[in-house]
């Protein structure tokens, strides 16, 4: 909260937002005389050009009057003040959303000028117990009275529409009648201790079951029982539910639906937290599914979508024991964000056949999920979609437009042995198959890019295969992070060079991946390297010493010898000026035998507390300098494994 009780407004501001909706102690607004945009009346902030009330001090209390020809009540203009009255004038046409929110208004009169008034306009006005509304009004929008203390309101015959939570969370309002033009109830209006009542001529009655419907026998609009154990029938002529009508309902035991229901459409969360409720005979000929219709719903087992062409995002999140979703021959091209998220039943899936995208976490902890067939159309996938499932294969061969792996998309499927990558594969995206069961790794020949991550801690991994015809031209850092069972890499493309197993970039610059299960004990860098990039070495439990020629690297990126466990010895030469966090972690057999030509404090101290490098390795080995000169004159030591490399 700001601590400014007073605000002056220059000559040439001509735009103000929300500047003083909340947070502050305002007492006081001034405006300059000669600013041709705003004044101030009443205290009152108003924007000359469109008679609005814009903004008022949260600290003046009491009643509040808003001056004659002001036309309209801006968005947010008197929200968290402190006034407990207000007079608003016969010229008023509109009150903005978010206008009175937070306030100890008690009561408020509003003419019948007034024809709008916005969503959420007096939300948690505890105290107000009274409202007359205006008789021209024609809608009243969402959360409109949400949380305020109503005893009663009389809603006029104008009203045609109520909107979703237009009277939740008011637990004073006993009793409501409802007009007779009324011909929208939008969502959950009312709580179930609201006493709803119809009139003969209303185009709404109540059921025997406590469920709000049309005359028509076409609308579900709301349940307003009471939450407990029962049984819910829903009329067979019923073809849509309305958005929340059984939301919440936790206690719900069942809701029926008959044989011939002609139900086409269910809306956002229509049943959304019915923990309990079990669905007898659901129908197949359902058309369109809102976001959340679903969520919660702890006992659906089974749904049948073959008609449906729309699924809402989260419609069936935490549907722990579904187990069959029938949608194959559907006309679905989307699956959203969290359609299917953490359905922990689901083993296996046919896809619809002209689904064309799958949005983030569609089937994320899916742990059952071991198969999915797709088809043809499926062009791409969100972040992190089948993520921590348990799929065994993967088969994307038929997917001819299919181009980005996502990031994410199958990472922690520990099941995962073998993918068949589409056909015209362009991008692995990061973490994309990271833990994972794969064995090898033959890149498809239009695979041009492998992020960061791809096959983190992918330890069953062993071999890496570059065909002569691969596009492959970015492998990024730590594409292969954790892969310490790799012992073998091949490659046959120009683009990339492998040599003594590992493997550089074309010109050699730089060292992309050492294979962390290589044979190979001792090591020595081509003079052309420059660049050891970010964990090439990581892990490489075999490696005993690694040699760099003088004038060659200047960049050890992080991570680049972790885990190297039973390094002995490396020189880090003159020319080395970066040398990244980590590089050396875990090295516990590096000692005094390392070569470090920089000597400087700064250098020494970076190497020992940010790179992880022993502290040891920064002294001479006095006692060893005999052995160093006898390793460097005799010939019958065992050195044939180390790889000298020509330069």
């Amino acid at each position: 909260m700001t601590r400014v009780t007073t605000i002056y407004i220059p000559s040439k501001v001509n735009s103000i937002a929300y500047a003083f909706s909340e947070g502050t102690i305002l007492q006081t607004i001034s405006v300059s005389p000669q600013n041709q945009n705003f004044r101030v009346e009443n205290s009152i902030l108003i924007q000359i050009d469109q008679n609005s009330a814009h903004s008022y001090p949260h600290k003046i209390g009491g009643s509040l009057i808003i001056p004659d020809n002001i036309v309209s009540v801006a968005p947010a203009a008197f929200s968290n003040c402190e006034i407990t009255s207000v007079k608003l004038p016969s010229t008023i046409t509109s009150i903005g959303e978010y206008s009175f929110i937070i306030n100890p208004l008690t009561e408020i009169e509003i003419p019948d000028s007034v024809t709008y008034i916005g969503r959420n306009a007096f939300t948690a006005c505890r105290s107000l117990k009274i409202v007359k509304l205006s008789n021209k009004i024609k809608t009243l929008p969402e959360s409109c009275f949400e949380e305020c203390g109503l005893t009663s309101i009389t809603i006029p015959d104008s009203v045609k529409v109520i909107n979703d939570k237009c009277f939740v969370k008011c637990p004073n309002l006993v009793e409501v009648v409802l007009p007779d033009n009324l011909t929208q109830l939008n969502g959950k209006v009312f709580d179930a201790t609201t006493n709803i009542r119809f009139s003969n001529n209303s185009k709404f009655y109540i059921t025997s079951d406590y469920v709000i419907m049309d005359k028509e026998n076409t609308t579900v609009v709301q349940y307003i029982g009471s939450n407990s154990d029962t049984n819910i029938n829903i009329h067979f002529n019923a073809s849509e539910i309305k958005k929340s009508a059984f939301s919440d309902k936790t206690l719900l035991r069942s809701i029926t639906f008959p044989v011939e229901s002609k139900l086409k459409t269910i809306n956002d969360y229509a049943f959304s937290n019915c923990y309990n409720l079990e669905f007898i005979g659901l129908p197949s000929n359902i058309v369109s599914i809102g976001s959340n219709s679903f969520s919660n719903c702890y006992k659906l087992q089974t749904i049948s979508l073959n008609f449906c062409n729309r699924i809402g995002t989260s419609s069936f999140i935490n549907c722990i024991k579904l187990g069959e979703i029938i949608f194959e021959e559907s006309s679905i091209t989307n699956i959203p964000d969290s359609c299917f998220y953490n359905c922990t039943s689901i083993t296996t899936l046919k896809l619809p056949i002209n689904l064309e995208t799958i949005g983030d976490k569609s089937f994320m902890l899916c742990t059952s999920l071991t198969s999915v067939t797709f088809h043809v159309n499926v062009s791409s996938f969100g972040d992190s979609c089948f993520r921590q499932c348990n799929i065994k294969q993967v088969h994307m061969g038929i997917c001819k437009t299919f181009q980005t792996l996502s990031d994410n998309c199958f990472r922690d499927n520990s099941l995962l042995e073998t993918i068949e990558y589409p056909r015209d594969l362009h991008t692995l995206g990061a973490f994309s198959l990271s833990n994972t069961s794969i064995t090898s790794f033959d890149i498809p020949p239009s695979l041009e890019t492998i992020s960061s991550d791809t096959f983190t801690n992918c330890f069953s991994l062993k071999s890496i295969n570059i065909p002569s015809d691969s596009r492959l031209s970015l492998i990024s850092v730590g594409s292969f992070r954790n892969c310490i069972n790799i012992e073998n890499i091949v490659c046959e493309s120009d683009s990339y060079r492998v040599v003594t197993g590992a493997l550089f970039n074309s010109e050699m610059t730089s060292l992309i991946l050492f294979p962390p299960a290589s044979k190979v004990k001792f090591f020595s860098l081509p003079g052309s390297t420059k660049t050891i990039g970010e964990g090439a070495f990581m892990s490489c439990v075999n490696l005993l010493i690694v040699m760099i020629p003088s004038g060659s690297v200047s960049t050890i990126l992080q991570s680049a010898f972790e885990g190297c466990s039973n390094l002995k010895m490396i020189n880090i030469p003159s020319s080395v000026i970066e040398v990244g966090d980590d590089a050396f972690k875990s090295c516990d057999h590096l000692s005094c035998e390392c070569e470090i030509e920089n000597r400087s404090k700064i250098f020494l101290n970076q190497l020992i507390n940010h790179c992880k490098l022993p502290k040891r390795c920064i002294y001479d080995c006095e006692s060893l300098y005999s052995c160093r000169i006898e390793f460097s004159i005799h010939t019958n030591l065992l050195i044939h494994p180390f790889i000298v490399m020509l330069l």
